[in-house]
């Protein structure tokens, strides 16, 4: 999920060229990326918790409940403080960055075997690249060649990284797709 968010994310400069009545728009569309890929993020912390064996779905209802409360009341925030549709997003991001370390935290003991901190290091980094590619990409309206180039490093060089450090995993997503074209 998060290659696919870096390789949009790279691509969300072309539409202020393509469509530049929406060019506003980008950074929003950039945050919602960024939550496409927290709300994969879980996924399986949910499935352990909803599992028959552990019967803690109340525990992911809670959470749900408590991160709509929140995005609530931080959206209405927001948008009284003139963020209007922008602070929407931000407060939808916060509740599923919430949301996601309440799933970890409540699954963690239903682990098989016990994950150490690196675990938790491992999962989060391709959030925290993907934020910080927000953070670093060049938009401007001309998307100048130096811009396109710096941010086309910028993205292969962290969807490398995302790579490198789920090396096994992404072995074992390569020989499936592999076996699936030969």
């Amino acid at each position: 999920t998060s290659v696919i968010a870096f390789f949009a994310m790279f691509l969300s400069p072309f539409i202020r060229m393509i469509l530049p009545k929406y060019a506003d728009g980008v950074i929003i569309l950039k945050l919602l990326l960024i939550n496409t890929a927290l709300r994969t993020f879980p996924l399986y912390q949910i499935f352990i918790l909803g599992s028959p064996a552990v019967n803690k779905q109340k525990y992911i209802n809670m959470a749900m409940v408590a991160a709509g409360v929140f995005n609530v009341i931080v959206s209405v925030f927001l948008v009284k403080q003139g963020y209007g549709i922008l602070g929407v997003v931000i407060a939808t991001v916060l509740a599923h960055i919430i949301m996601a370390i309440f799933y970890i935290l409540a699954a963690e003991k239903y682990y098989q075997d016990t994950r150490d901190k690196r675990f938790y290091a491992k999962i989060s980094m391709p959030i925290l690249m993907l934020a910080f590619f927000l953070l670093v990409q060049r938009v401007d309206p001309s998307l100048s060649v130096r811009n396109f180039l710096f941010n086309f490093v910028m993205a292969v060089g962290m969807m490398g990284v995302v790579f490198f450090v789920f090396k096994k995993e992404s072995a074992e997503i390569y020989n499936k797709l592999a076996g699936l074209v030969i």
